[in-house]
């Protein structure tokens, strides 16, 4: 009996489990921690951590099998067998170490890793009709726009940064994504072989207000699995707070 149980509780699990997460960089040593807090005299240790992170995208040395099985993908060149796409760091500019990823200016940059559960295949939305009712209308005509000019860019797992309430919104200013506003399918491609890191992306905040907490949450969407009017919502939360 008590197998039987334990048997029914581990599939409920697997089946509760989200297939993609998010999270956010950089961040404290305690993950429950999720307030991003500093001064512009005292921004290295962010900036620091964002050094380590993508230097481990820029030099495949780091990751064993990486520069053996490395290549260059797009929408239309997907990887091959065996092989692993490349992330160039420099797509991510101005969230750049020579520009202290904004930090020094206030204007900070936060990096978005997106995990897949293994063994998921991703979906994607196809059509404008497609899209979720609760989606935010500039991330729907933006997807109208891109998709307009390339039709394989629906392809993607769509991302969107706010803020929390009409007061975050209003506080957290124009924000930008680097290289697009969200993650190609091609990067999901190839998890299974040697050297193949998990996609990331940049959001550049160009001129959040300081002196005052920021409450954000980051979402990706994509169809759920097994009903195209279902999504699916990976989403991180984190606070931003910049000394006046």
């Amino acid at each position: 009996m008590e197998r039987r149980a334990a048997f029914f509780l581990a599939l409920f699990a697997l089946s509760a489990a989200e297939p993609i997460s998010l999270k956010f960089y950089p961040h404290n040593e305690d993950r429950n921690d999720t307030l991003i807090w500093y001064n512009v005299s005292m921004y290295h240790a962010w900036s620091n951590q964002l050094d380590n992170l993508l230097e481990v995208y820029s030099n495949p040395k780091h990751t064993e099998g990486r520069k053996e099985n490395l290549m260059n993908c797009s929408y239309t060149k997907p990887p091959t067998e065996g092989k692993v796409c490349n992330i160039p760091v420099q797509h991510f500019k101005p969230c750049t170490s020579k520009n202290h990823f904004g930090y020094k200016k206030g204007t900070p940059c936060i990096f978005l890793e997106l995990q897949k559960s293994e063994g998921w295949k991703p979906r994607f939305f196809n059509s404008t009709k497609s899209l979720p009712k609760s989606m935010p209308q500039a991330l729907k005509s933006y997807i109208q726009s891109v998709t307009q000019v390339n039709t394989k860019t629906w392809q993607t797992v769509w991302v969107t940064c706010e803020g929390e309430t009409p007061s975050d919104i209003e506080f957290i200013g124009p924000v930008h994504y680097l290289p697009q506003q969200g993650i190609p399918s091609y990067l999901l491609s190839g998890s299974e072989h040697k050297g193949y890191l998990p996609p990331i992306m940049a959001v550049y905040l160009e001129a959040p207000a300081r002196g005052v907490v920021i409450n954000i949450e980051c979402r990706a969407w994509v169809p759920a699995a097994t009903n195209d009017t279902k999504t699916v919502v990976a989403s991180t939360k984190f606070q931003y707070l910049i000394d006046g």
